[in-house]
């Protein structure tokens, strides 16, 4: 066993004691886990708002006498991938300190602490795509794929986005990570290109042959039916009355309920009014642009509340999807700068929290300070290696920032583009933005003239 594999087992065993401290590993039942754990039969799953595969996994595990291992099971299979993917990137070239850096964070994120005892299908989804990303760091390491690589690729990021389908986007991330990754190699671009085409084909297989499979019995080309249903919350929000007359005809009256909604429920305390801004307007601009919390606020009244009641009774949820998509569609087309203050809040709430609120970030940031700050006070100035290695960068920095840009990216989009960036989504997705910053402190440790450790 080397020395990185007994580092990342020792940070898992921390982590686990941490989480025990807590009580972490008693199961939770969320208020969406029934939409998981209960899936009609065939062919009715299909039409359903969830995808049917978590309740499965849970039955064939038992059922509800399952709940109290799901934690401890979730546990293991997130820390398996944090041990697969350094050895993924010691393949692919990385350095011992890099490899580690990159997987460390992993345990002590705030979605392992904080959500690993839910019994919702996100952590193993989550634990799922990194083994992804570890079998496209093992492909871009070799000149050829090998089958047993694609088959494991495929199997992973299809159960991942069919589990959690907000990570449909890797389809599209993963092939990106792939060019730029075979690109840092030195290999061409023409080359690169084709390899990364055949990546995609492989990662989006899954999805295709679901997709279509519910297309051909239900009529609606997607693995699930709740997009729509979620971006209702950003287009309800988005709605002003000026709005209803540059609407289709049929969206009209769903949007004269929200915005009667809307205001009822403000007056009576049940959602968060729009603020005043400073020339005394209520201003959807201003507020997604400077008080974005205010519609995170209200987003799901706005949904289950609102839209849903309007929508739901005696429908086929495949049906209210659709109308809801276009719902969407056309409120964004409307009001294009609205939906671009959506996005611009929104990013700006998921940047925040994806730093500020992130534990690992946090205490990885802090421990960098204190480590540079160290080495100076001491007269132990950080120093160049002896023989420096031109190659330094390329071989550990680019890898590793892409693979965090790539899961951060993936992640981001669904969570600004189509809904809003609620703390799971946050959390999940900066899992690895602290490994740049460990990176940083193990490079300071190694260059600084320490006792016993000349430069």
């Amino acid at each position: 066993m080397d020395t990185g594999t007994r580092v990342l087992l020792c940070a898992v065993a921390i982590a686990a004691l941490l989480m025990a401290a807590l009580g972490n590993f008693s199961p939770e039942l969320l208020p969406d886990s029934g939409g998981y754990l209960d899936p009609p039969g065939w062919p009715g799953f299909l039409s359903w708002p969830r995808t049917p595969f978590y309740g499965w996994f849970v039955q064939a595990l038992g059922g509800e006498g399952a709940f109290p291992a799901i934690p401890a099971l979730q546990f293991l299979a997130l820390s398996l991938a944090a041990i697969a993917l350094p050895s993924a990137a010691r393949r692919f070239g990385m350095s011992h300190d890099a490899a580690i850096a990159l997987a460390l964070p992993i345990p002590f994120g705030n979605a392992a602490l904080l959500f690993t005892n839910d019994v919702h299908p996100d952590i193993l989804a989550v634990a799922l795509a990194l083994g992804g990303i570890a079998f496209v760091l093992r492909i871009c390491a070799t000149q050829r794929t090998r089958v047993a690589a694609a088959s494991a690729l495929v199997g992973c990021a299809g159960l991942a986005y069919l589990l959690k389908p907000a990570f449909l986007a890797f389809c599209g991330v993963l092939p990106l990570l792939a060019l730029l990754l075979l690109r840092s190699r030195g290999v061409s671009l023409r080359q690169a290109i084709v390899r990364a085409a055949v990546l995609g084909l492989l990662v989006s297989s899954p999805f295709l042959a679901y997709a279509g499979l519910r297309h051909a019995v239900v009529g609606q080309f997607h693995v699930v039916s709740f997009g729509g249903i979620a971006s209702s919350g950003l287009a309800g929000s988005m709605l002003r009355p000026e709005t209803v007359d540059r609407l289709p005809p049929e969206h009209r009256d769903l949007a004269r309920h929200v915005l009667g909604e809307r205001d009822r429920l403000a007056s009576e305390g049940k959602m968060l009014p729009i603020p005043l801004n400073s020339r005394n307007e209520r201003s959807f601009l201003s507020t997604a642009l400077g008080y974005f919390d205010v519609l995170a606020r209200n987003y799901d009244n706005v949904v289950f509340a609102i839209v849903m009641p309007f929508v739901q009774p005696g429908r086929d949820w495949t049906e209210i999807d659709r109308q809801l998509q276009s719902f969407a569609r056309a409120v964004i087309v409307a009001e294009p700068a609205h939906y671009a203050a959506w996005v611009a809040g929104a990013t700006a709430r998921f940047v925040g929290m994806a730093t500020v609120l992130n534990l690992s970030f946090g205490l990885a940031a802090v421990s960098l300070v204190l480590v540079f700050l160290a080495s100076t006070m001491m007269g132990r100035l950080p120093v160049a290696s002896p023989v420096p290695d031109p190659k330094d960068a390329s071989r550990d920095w680019a890898p590793l920032l892409l693979v965090v840009g790539a899961w951060t990216l993936a992640n981001y989009l669904p969570a600004v583009l189509v809904t809003f960036p609620a703390r799971r989504y946050v959390d999940i997705a900066g899992l690895l933005l602290a490994s740049p910053l460990v990176l940083g402190i193990l490079r300071v440790v190694a260059r600084s003239r320490w006792p016993g450790n000349p430069a």
